[in-house]
């Protein structure tokens, strides 16, 4: 007998949390599937030594919290006083224009050449808004993060002290516009470690509707630039003091614009075992220039297929619309599905990644009602555990599987009602979900 969608839908939900909705983690550690990558290193440059690095840009834009994430995979050398720079301009404030000169007296570490001395005359090749200095003050335990503003006037503010395992540190009143940021830096060296950073869009003056656009380096605190650059392709060995990327080869020196994400309310998958189908539902808050949605699943959260194109509502529109598709045909094991979003002009926009588990393990469990022993029959020998919840989520019973194929439960001591039940496998990995009743 088919299960009832509407009555089970919020316990699924419930038992099957995914990576649904849920932000990048600010730990150092950017393997979060939210970010999204908007720039690559583009050669082996190592000017300033292997223990120095950026290799690569993500960013991710939380639209429903109003906040941006922004991570540079990179490590910091214990040894010196070099740091990592970031140059971020936003489409919808106005800061210091492509060849103007960036640096001034108080901004910290290469922003001011050390001291407002004569080393802070670099300049980019597109309007940057903000600049962020991080370095590790020559030592092994801390990270220092410096922010400086150039969005109409130009403003200073220190964003904190952070260890170099993760940990993380917060200013809550970032350029005193009452917002807060908050960053950590894992310099372990791995090839997802590196910097984070969150920001409220109110810390920075920006809206959802922002494109972003990006540059990271490697630099001394005395504004000496080696040739190790995110994007650009320096060929010349470092660049020395002050810089203009305008006139260096290899270009461009920023990525190119990014959109903060389509304004996108949600976008969730309920697995449901019983019919072998995944349900992706997703809701704008407002649409416009919109063509329609690709629903694209993929083994590996890297190789994407389309398996569903779904038109957007015609028109524009500035209210919520809701969209649901039903996957009949799910990969066993995991599967990775995002939203590509393509606009009337033909430009794509991509959601966040989500993860579902989804087992084909054939399950009895009889009878139901039950009355006093629930009866559970599964097609191989198992091992895991058959967890029993009640309506308000909480376990009410538990029990191993040991490399069995059928077992009974006493059930004869739970109250009259619905049960929601869901067997794991030793990894902790959903196999099954259902409800019975109990008389």
């Amino acid at each position: 007998m088919r299960k009832i969608y509407t009555t089970l839908r919020a316990i699924l939900c419930f038992l099957l949390p995914l990576s649904v909705m849920a932000q990048p983690v600010v730990d150092g550690d950017l393997s979060d599937l939210d970010y999204i990558s908007i720039g690559t290193k583009e050669n082996a440059n190592a000017g300033f030594g292997a223990n120095i690095d950026v290799s690569e840009i993500l960013y991710y834009s939380d639209q429903v919290n109003s906040k941006l994430y922004l991570g540079v995979k990179g490590k910091l050398n214990t040894g010196a006083n070099d740091g990592i720079g970031i140059f971020i301009n936003f489409s919808d404030v106005s800061g210091l224009a492509a060849g103007t000169e960036l640096g001034f007296s108080g901004a910290g570490h290469y922003m001011d050449g050390q001291g407002g001395g004569t080393n802070d005359n670099f300049k980019a090749d597109f309007e940057v808004d903000y600049m962020l200095a991080m370095n590790p003050g020559a030592g092994n335990s801390s990270v220092f993060l410096d922010a400086a503003e150039l969005v109409g006037s130009t403003g200073t503010d220190f964003l904190g002290t952070a260890n170099q395992s993760g940990g993380t540190a917060t200013d809550t009143d970032v350029f005193g516009t009452g917002a807060a940021s908050t960053f950590a830096f894992n310099n372990g060296g791995a090839a997802n470690q590196g910097f984070e950073v969150v920001f409220d869009y109110a810390a920075l003056g920006i809206s959802a509707a922002s494109d972003i656009e990006v540059f990271t380096f490697v630099v001394s605190a005395t504004g000496f630039f080696s040739d190790v650059t995110v994007p650009g392709d320096v060929s010349g060995g470092n660049l020395n003091f002050n810089p203009d990327f305008n006139a260096i080869g290899g270009g461009p020196y920023h990525t190119t614009f990014a959109p903060l994400p389509v304004e996108l309310s949600y976008f969730e998958a309920t697995v449901d075992q019983y019919a072998h189908t995944v349900l992706l539902e997703w809701s704008t808050a407002s649409e416009e220039n919109n063509d329609y949605f690709a629903l694209e699943r993929s083994a590996d959260g890297r190789n994407f297929e389309t398996i569903a194109e779904i038109a957007t509502r015609a028109g524009d529109n500035f209210g919520r619309q809701e969209y649901f598709y039903s996957d009949e045909q799910p990969r066993s094991g995991d599967s990775y599905y995002r939203l590509r979003q393509v606009d009337l002009d033909g430009d794509e926009h991509f959601s966040r990644i989500i993860n579902v588990y989804f087992s084909f393990t054939e399950i009895r469990i009889f009878p139901n009602p039950v009355e006093s022993v629930l009866s559970v029959r599964l097609a191989n020998p198992l091992n895991g555990h058959i967890l029993i919840y009640n309506l308000q989520g909480q376990l009410v019973k538990f029990r191993s599987i040991e490399e069995e194929q059928g077992f009974d439960m006493e059930a004869g001591d739970l109250a009259g009602g619905f049960y929601v039940y869901k067997i794991i496998d030793n990894q902790g990995k959903d196999l099954y979900v259902d409800r019975f009743l109990k008389r």
